[in-house]
C-alpha cells in the first residue's frame, strides 16, 4: 500500500512538473510573456471591457433624453460590474506576464505562478463569462421589446393610412356627386 502511495505521489509530481515546463515554454515563446490561453483571455477581456464601456456611455447619453427602461438599468449595472471583474482579471493576467530578462529560470517561475493562480484565473473567467451572457440576454430582450414596439407603431400607421384612403375615396365620391348636381343645375 505504501509503495502505491509513493508511486501516485511520483506520478503527480511528474505531471505537475511537466505542466510547468509546458507552461514555461508557452510563456517563453510568446512576446507578451503570457501563455497562449492567457493571451487569448486577455484579448477577449479587453474587448469585453471596451464593449461594456460603450454600453455604459450610450446608456448614460440616452438617460439624459429619457428615463431608462428596466432592461437598460439592468444592462448598465451588469456593464459596470463586468468592467470591475474585467479589471481584476486583467490585473491578475498582468501579474502573470513575464517581463524583463528572458531566462529559463524566470519562465519557470512565471509558469509556477501561472499554475498557482490558475484557479483564480478560471474563477474570474467564469464570472466574466456570466456577465457577458447576461448582457447578451438583456440586449436581446431589449431588442425584442423595441421590435414589438416598432411592429405596433407600423400597425397603427397602416391603420391610419387605410382610414385616410377610405376618407379620400369617400370625399372623391362626394365631390363627384356635388359636381354632377351643380352641372345638372
Amino acid at each position: 500500500m505504501d509503495s502505491l502511495a509513493v508511486a501516485a505521489a511520483v506520478i503527480q509530481s511528474v505531471e505537475f512538473t511537466s505542466g510547468l515546463i509546458v507552461k514555461g515554454i508557452e510563456i517563453h515563446e510568446f512576446a507578451t510573456g503570457l501563455a497562449d490561453d492567457h493571451n487569448d483571455l486577455e484579448t477577449i477581456t479587453r474587448s469585453l471591457f471596451q464593449s461594456s464601456d460603450e454600453i455604459k456611455h450610450s446608456l448614460k447619453a440616452s438617460s439624459g433624453q429619457q428615463q431608462l427602461t428596466p432592461n437598460e438599468k439592468d444592462l448598465k449595472i451588469i456593464a459596470v460590474d463586468c468592467q470591475k471583474v474585467a479589471n481584476e482579471l486583467l490585473e491578475v493576467l498582468a501579474g502573470l506576464a513575464s517581463t524583463g530578462r528572458r531566462s529559463k529560470w524566470r519562465f519557470f517561475r512565471h509558469a509556477l505562478r501561472a499554475t498557482w493562480n490558475e484557479s483564480k484565473v478560471k474563477s474570474l473567467e467564469t464570472r466574466i463569462d456570466r456577465y457577458r451572457q447576461q448582457m447578451v440576454i438583456i440586449a436581446l430582450a431589449s431588442l425584442r421589446q423595441e421590435a414589438c414596439k416598432s411592429i405596433q407603431e407600423q400597425s397603427s400607421m397602416k391603420e391610419s393610412l387605410e382610414r385616410m384612403e377610405q376618407l379620400q375615396r369617400n370625399s372623391t365620391a362626394i365631390g363627384d356627386r356635388f359636381v354632377r348636381q351643380i352641372m345638372d343645375g
